[in-house]
């Protein structure tokens, strides 16, 4: 907990998010979150956006029922976005397994900002049950489309040796791709 808020106050804000889902409650007594990217929930908790995706924006009712109905005749970007809809109980009700659900689908159309979503809920247990290989799996996807967060979890895996050996050269060069992307974390 104490590392989660460490990382949180040098600007980390995917720390406080997976701190929060992890334990439920703790940020509560915050001051102030970072405003841009963060969603403050009924019980005085915070849900904190991706980085790297674009901010969403509380749509209403009948515009959340659009997208949903778009997301299940298969639209990937309408999956998506009712993913981070569900994910952070924007305009609905929160709901985890929905959420991956969604990104699921998403992924399955072809959506490369969704894979590392996907492999963070596998990694964390949120919306199905923890699977690092699977989680691995989705980060190195999503590494090679490109996308600097997935470069990134791909080398924390190898820097940590999480559902794969420990492997530090291979975590520097994953570390270096997404750094090169002026992914902060990453650098």
């Amino acid at each position: 907990v104490r590392l989660f808020k460490l990382a949180y106050e040098q600007g980390h804000v995917e720390s406080m998010r997976l701190l929060n889902e992890i334990y439920p409650g703790i940020t509560k007594n915050l001051k102030e979150p970072l405003k841009l990217f963060s969603v403050k929930n009924d019980d005085g908790t915070y849900q904190y956006h991706d980085e790297m995706r674009d901010v969403l924006i509380e749509k209403k009712p009948e515009e959340i029922q659009l997208i949903k109905l778009a997301a299940d005749k298969g639209d990937r970007a309408a999956q998506a976005e009712i993913a981070q809809y569900y994910e952070l109980g924007l305009g609905v009700e929160k709901n985890k397994k929905k959420a991956f659900k969604y990104f699921k689908l998403a992924v399955k159309q072809g959506d490369k900002q969704s894979l590392n979503r996907l492999g963070c809920k596998y990694e964390h247990g949120l919306g199905t049950e923890k699977n690092m290989d699977e989680a691995l799996k989705f980060y190195r996807l999503s590494a090679k489309a490109g996308d600097a967060v997935g470069q990134y979890n791909v080398a924390r895996c190898y820097a940590y040796g999480l559902g794969v050996e420990k492997n530090d050269s291979e975590a520097f060069k994953y570390y270096k791709l997404s750094a090169e992307q002026g992914f902060p974390y990453g650098q």
